[in-house]
This record gives structure tokens, sequence and C-alpha cells, in this order.
């Protein structure tokens, strides 16, 4: 799901201007070389290991595909990267846009970029999805995906990764966005780079389930998941899950899904409620009344606080850099 770039929080962070900044946003040996469209290729493989520089270098390529439609083809340079992700993380301390000439694919575009660019978590949500091995009797042709509310459509890329590796050779991968026009430039990258298709629809219409394919759904991503400082109805996490298991519920028994889990916390009553596919990603009713907030997830099969997610790949991204990213949570 999308919400306009101004939404988010005025955050204090110190500016740096992108013509001051010497420092590459990962080292220039970390970097690797070729186009978005060869690392599909070659980290489909599941004999290639994909190491922490194959991930965010390739997340680099992603974000500057999202922006010019077309790079994914052709190799762009981390410096090149590097100062437009200057110029992306600049419109965020006061939200103001006045002088940036960025092609955003619309005025909402700007907040699934910024879910995108907060590498170090980006990085291991991405991790945990592409790399993660599948039990033999998930591992069939086709893999039925779902990204629910994709935005730039980097998880359901995660999905088609974890089919490959694991040796699925048909995917039927979908992701789900309301805004036209974000959903409009990520399926044109999709139809691209051959990876899935988008519906622009509401996640949280069960009629819009009705249209997918038959058969057993391997992958769910929800990133729907608000920050620890909101209440966990601020988005519309569970929400989009009530209407999926509404629809398809006997389809759903062996999903892998993304997150695993989610803990909400009630400070007050002390309490911590889990919400995961076995209560179908809901607060149970005997604790609505309670008033509770995010506080984990459980991600590579651990529980880990929100704040703690991307741990492993902040020592890549130098300190001049993780002062200004803007974050997801």
């Amino acid at each position: 799901m999308s919400r306009p770039f101004d939404a988010a929080p005025a955050l204090a962070r110190k500016v740096f201007p992108s013509g001051d900044r010497r420092e590459t946003v990962i080292a220039r040996e970390l970097y690797r070389t070729g186009s978005l469209r060869g690392d599909f290729e070659r980290l489909a493989s599941p004999a290639v290991p994909m190491a922490d520089a194959d991930i965010l270098s390739f997340l680099l390529k992603y974000f500057h595909a999202c922006l010019y439609p077309g790079s994914q083809d052709h190799a762009v340079p981390l410096g090149e990267i590097s100062d437009l992700l200057a110029q992306f993380y600049e419109l965020w301390p006061g939200g103001d846009t006045t002088g940036k000439v960025l092609p955003l694919a619309g005025e909402y575009s700007a907040y699934p970029l910024r879910m995108l660019t907060d590498l170090p978590r980006t990085a291991h949500i991405f991790r945990s999805v592409a790399n993660r091995p599948l039990p033999p009797d998930m591992v069939q042709d086709p893999f039925l995906g779902l990204d629910l509310g994709t935005g730039s459509g980097i998880i359901l890329a995660a999905a088609w990764f974890q089919a490959k590796r694991n040796g699925v050779a048909v995917t039927q991968l979908y992701g789900v966005e309301l805004d036209t026009e974000i959903g409009g430039r990520t399926a044109d990258l999709f139809a691209s780079l051959g990876i899935g298709e988008m519906r622009i629809a509401d996640a949280r219409d069960p009629a819009l389930y009705a249209g997918l394919p038959d058969g057993p759904v391997a992958f769910v991503g929800n990133e729907n998941v608000p920050a620890p400082t909101s209440r966990h109805t601020a988005e519309p996490f569970s929400m989009i899950h009530a209407a999926l298991f509404t629809a398809l519920s006997q389809r759903l028994k062996k999903t892998v899904f993304f997150p695993e889990a989610l803990v909400v916390r009630d400070r007050e009553a002390e309490l911590d409620v889990v919400l995961s596919k076995n209560n179908r990603f809901q607060v149970p009713r005997h604790y609505r009344s309670l008033r509770p907030k995010p506080r984990s997830i459980v991600i590579e099969g651990r529980l880990t606080k929100l704040w703690q997610v991307g741990k492993d790949f902040r020592g890549h991204i130098p300190e001049s850099w993780l002062a200004v990213m803007p974050g997801r949570w």
C-alpha cells in the first residue's frame, strides 16, 4: 500500500548535498558491476551463492531501474546510483521536493521507494525471502506467489529468486498495488524482466483473489507493518490478511509468509500478541480492546525486534549515509 511522501515524519538529520559526498553508498569493491538483468540471470542459479554484496548491488540497480525504466538492461556505475540516491534521500527531512527533478511515478511513489532504499533493512528482508529453502512438497510447477501492497515490487522479485533457487521452473507471481501510477511503472519493470504481473486493486478486497490461478499458494508477502510508534492498525497489515484468508484459506496451509509472524505489544497491559498464519495474522477477539504496537517480526526463523532488522548489513554502509537514510519504520 502507498502513501504520499509527506506523510512520513520530518526527521531531524544532517543532510549532505549530493555534490559534497565523496563516499559511495557501499564500497566500490563490494559493488557487482553488470546489469540488473544480468543479476537476475546469474543469481537465479542455486549453484551461485547470494552474498551480501550481491544483494546490496542488486537493490541499488533495482532502485535505479524504478526511476529510470530501461536501465535494467545496462551497467550503471555505482557513483551514478549514489548521486541519485543522495538526491532521493534529501526529499525526506522536510518532505520538500522544491527544486528536485526526480522521475517519480506520481506523488505517492516516493514512499515505496523510501522503503526500498532503507538498504540495511531491505537487504535483510530480501535475503530472508530469496534465500529461503522450501520443503520438497512446495517445490512444484507452477509456483504461485503474491505480494500484497507491492509498491516497488522488491518483495515479489525476492519471491522469484526463492522459487528459482529452489529449482522451480515455472512461476506465477502477482503483485497487488492500489496506486495506478506506481503499479503501472512496476508492471512495466516486471514485464521487461519476466518475473510477474501486477494487479491494480485493493488487497483488502476478498473479491480480488477470485481471479487467481488454481492451486496452492506458495508465497505471500505483506510488508504493510507500521512503525513501532504507531498502533498496529495504522497500516492494513491485518486487514489484508483477513481478506486473503477469507478468500483462500484452504490454499494457504503450506504457504511461506513474509513476515513469518508479527509480534505486537500493549505496554500498559504488558502483553505481547503473536500474529501468524495460525490466527490468520489477527489479534484474537478477547484482546481487541488493547492498543498494541508492532515490536518484532519473525524473519529467517528468528524473532527480531524491528530496530534490529538489517543489523547484519549496516557495517557495509558508511555512517555518513546511514545518518541520512530514511527508514521503513
